[in-house]
């Protein structure tokens, strides 16, 4: 692992240019911190729950959101369910009102860029929409600014540049900042343990085919970094999460062949922490914090069957859950994770 000032990257072609009203450094200065959510949690009793989402079935009609919670053992008889979103949009989850219940959200990827949201905070009744983004953008979601409310972000593969809406402005205004090449895949956490959400841009294959993992550090107002070296080939998912519960988000990969997820924890400098093997080919990885002990579970959703399996951390991977949420593949089902 590398550490540095902003500086020294200079050929990741930095942040803090203006995006119309505002820099991307400076809008973040004087945020509190706060411990970014990663997992559903529509009741707020601290637990995650399972949520999916279902595209419509027939024309002109809505998708549904549908949620299942941990207080009641993700038992059928608690499912919750929200219409909302069209054909081809991407379904998703964040605290977007700070009331420490997930939303329910879709974004529209092509023609609108709309993104839809209903807010806990008006009984998931209410459609909130705002347009941010442009066609190509991928969705890198997070509480920027430190105000314990996610934030609409992106990241424009065509400019190597992030472009974040702030939930403190009502989602009237915003900034932006470039943190990665052409080719990098954004992900978003608190990889530092500060409580401060930081900016990852993933370059493919840089030093011996492997991926380097370029952390921008949301604790020093995204003004210093430090570098993952040497873990994940091209073509695997980042999967990062908090494996070992020490507070900081984890580098992790899931490879959809072998359906195994290999971690590098934030206590080691290099090498692997460990590498289990669950699921099989066509899974969708979900892991999260399942159970409530601090720990992220290794899981995975199966379309084909729409069932979600969960590996619990507690019982040092040897044991687990599972629970049959949604319909098979022919529907469409999705299933959501909170950022």
């Amino acid at each position: 692992m590398r550490r540095f000032p902003l500086a020294v990257l200079r050929r990741r072609a930095l942040i803090l240019v203006p995006a119309g009203v505002a820099l991307l450094g400076t809008v973040l200065l004087a945020a509190t911190a706060r411990q970014q959510v990663h997992t559903p949690d529509f009741d707020a009793d601290g637990k995650p729950d399972i949520a999916m989402w279902r595209p419509p079935q027939t024309a002109g009609a809505s998708g549904t959101f549908y949620a299942i919670t941990a207080k009641d053992n993700f038992s059928l008889s608690s499912v919750q369910s929200v219409k909302i979103g069209a054909a081809g949009d991407i379904p998703i989850s964040g605290d977007f009102d700070g009331d420490g219940k997930a939303d329910f959200g879709v974004y529209t990827p092509t023609g609108t860029h709309a993104w839809t949201i209903r807010l806990s905070s008006q009984g998931w009744n209410a459609v909130n929409t705002y347009q941010w983004g442009v066609d190509g953008d991928l969705l890198a979601l997070g509480d920027y600014d430190g105000d314990g409310k996610t934030d609409l972000g992106v990241f424009r593969p065509t400019e190597g540049r992030w472009y974040v809406l702030l939930s403190k402005t009502g989602f009237t205004s915003g900034a932006a900042g470039y943190w990665g090449s052409t080719n990098a895949t954004p992900v978003t956490g608190d990889f530092d343990g500060d409580g401060r959400m930081d900016m990852v841009a993933i370059e493919p294959a840089e030093l011996n085919g492997l991926n380097t993992w370029y952390v921008l550090k949301g604790g020093t107002d995204f003004k210093t970094a430090y570098s993952i070296d040497g873990f994940g080939t091209p073509g695997l998912t980042p999967v990062p999460a908090d494996y070992d519960g020490d507070g900081r988000v984890d580098a992790a990969y899931f490879d959809p062949v072998t359906a195994t997820f290999t971690v590098r924890t934030a206590r080691d400098a290099t090498g692997i922490s460990g590498t289990k093997q669950w699921g099989i080919a066509g899974d969708i990885p979900v892991p999260a914090d399942y159970d409530g002990d601090g720990k992220a579970d290794l899981a995975v959703y199966r379309p084909a069957t729409a069932t979600y399996y969960v590996l619990l951390a507690n019982t040092n991977y040897t044991s687990g859950l599972i629970r049959a949420f949604g319909l098979p593949a022919a529907t469409g089902d999705m299933p959501v994770l909170a950022r």
